[in-house]
C-alpha cells in the first residue's frame, strides 16, 4: 500500500537566474513544478511510499517531468501518456527586497485537461492511505473539476483519507467561482488545508486563528482543518486545536513550493498519528523550503529537527 498519492498537473518552471528580470535573462533555469507532485516528492524524501498520476504529453518535456519524479522516488507508473495537448509552462521573475516575485503562466491546452476518469487505474490509485488533491486542478477546466470530484467520490467509497489543499490561485479563477465550487467540494474531504488569508478571502472566516480554525472545521465538517499563518506559524483543529510557533527565515531564496513543503510535513506527521507534531514539522519544512531553489527540493531530517529546536544554521566541520 502507498502512503500517499497525488493527482494533478506539473508544468515546467522557467526562471530568470540571480533575481534578474525575465526581459534581461539570456538563459532560464528549468524546474518541474506542480503542487501535488511537490508534496509526493517531499514525502518520498522522508521515506514515504508515494505515487503521482496525471496525463503527460509524450515529448521531451513530458519525459523530463516523469524523469524528475522518478529521480525523487515517486511512482509514475500510472501516468497516462498522450500525443495530444502540451506541457504547461510558467515563467518566474524572482523579486528581491521590496520587489515582489512574479509568475506568468502559459498552460492553456495542457494535457491534464484531456484526462478522463475512465483512463485511470483506480485499483492502484485507491490502494493508498491518503489521496492528495488541490484546488489548482479544480480551477483548470470543467473536465479537471469533474476528475477531482470523481476521485473524491471513489476515495470516500473505498475508505481512503482525502487531503485537499485549497491552494487558491487568483490567476486561474475569481473569488466567487472558487467559493461556489469549493463550498460544494470541501465537505466531502477529510483533511482541509488553506492559508488563513485565503480562508478569509474565500469563505469570510477571519479573526483570531484559533477561532477561525474551529469555525472552519465546523463549517465544512472535515476531520482535520489546517490553516497556515502569514507569520510562518500554523494551526490545526481535530478534536483539539494544535499550533506551531512562527519560524522565521533570515534570507529567502525561493518562496515557491513552501506551502507544498508544509503540506508534506503535516501529512508526514498525520501518517504517524501525531497531529501536534505534524503542525510543527510542516512549519519547519515550509521555513526550510524558503532557503532552497526549485518548486521541490530535498530536505534532510536533521535539518528539520534543528529548525524545530530553534537552532540557527551554522557551518559544520
Amino acid at each position: 500500500m502507498l502512503d500517499a498519492l497525488g493527482i494533478g498537473e506539473v508544468m515546467l518552471r522557467l526562471a530568470a537566474p540571480r533575481h534578474a528580470r525575465l526581459e534581461q535573462a539570456d538563459v532560464l533555469e528549468v524546474f518541474p513544478g506542480g503542487a501535488e507532485l511537490n508534496v509526493m516528492a517531499t514525502l518520498a524524501g522522508l521515506g514515504c511510499k508515494t505515487a503521482w498520476v496525471s496525463k503527460l504529453t509524450n515529448n521531451p518535456l513530458g519525459r523530463r517531468i516523469a524523469r524528475a519524479a522518478r529521480a525523487n522516488n515517486v511512482d509514475v507508473s500510472r501516468v497516462v501518456w498522450t500525443d495530444e495537448g502540451r506541457i504547461g509552462l510558467y515563467f518566474v521573475e524572482f523579486g528581491c527586497g521590496l520587489r515582489a516575485t512574479d509568475s506568468y503562466y502559459d498552460r492553456q491546452g495542457s494535457s491534464i485537461n484531456l484526462l478522463t476518469p475512465e483512463e485511470l487505474d483506480w485499483e492502484f490509485i485507491l490502494n493508498t492511505r491518503i489521496l492528495h488533491l488541490t484546488g489548482i486542478t479544480v480551477a483548470l477546466s470543467d473536465n479537471c473539476e469533474q476528475l477531482v470530484r470523481t476521485a473524491i467520490e471513489r476515495a470516500k467509497a473505498a475508505g481512503v483519507t482525502v487531503s485537499f489543499d485549497v491552494n487558491y490561485r487568483s490567476k486561474l479563477w475569481g473569488v466567487e467561482r472558487a467559493r461556489n465550487t469549493l463550498e460544494d467540494i470541501l465537505p466531502q474531504v477529510d483533511i482541509l488545508i488553506n492559508t488563513n488569508a485565503d480562508n478569509a478571502l474565500l469563505f469570510g472566516i477571519a479573526g483570531d486563528p484559533e477561532d477561525a480554525i474551529r469555525r472552519t472545521k465546523e463549517r465544512f465538517g472535515v476531520q482535520v482543518a489546517v490553516l497556515t499563518l502569514k507569520n510562518g506559524g500554523a494551526i490545526a483543529c481535530a478534536d483539539e486545536v494544535y499550533s506551531s510557533q512562527p519560524v522565521f527565515t533570515p534570507e529567502v531564496l525561493d518562496r515557491i513550493g513552501a506551502g507544498d513543503a508544509f503540506t508534506a510535513g503535516f501529512l508526514y506527521g498525520y501518517l504517524q498519528g501525531d497531529l501536534p507534531r505534524a503542525v510543527q514539522i510542516g512549519s519547519a519544512m515550509a521555513a526550510l523550503k524558503h532557503t532552497l531553489y526549485g518548486d521541490h527540493a530535498p530536505m534532510r531530517w536533521e535539518e528539520i529537527e534543528r529548525i524545530m529546536a530553534g537552532t540557527e544554521g551554522e557551518i559544520r566541520r
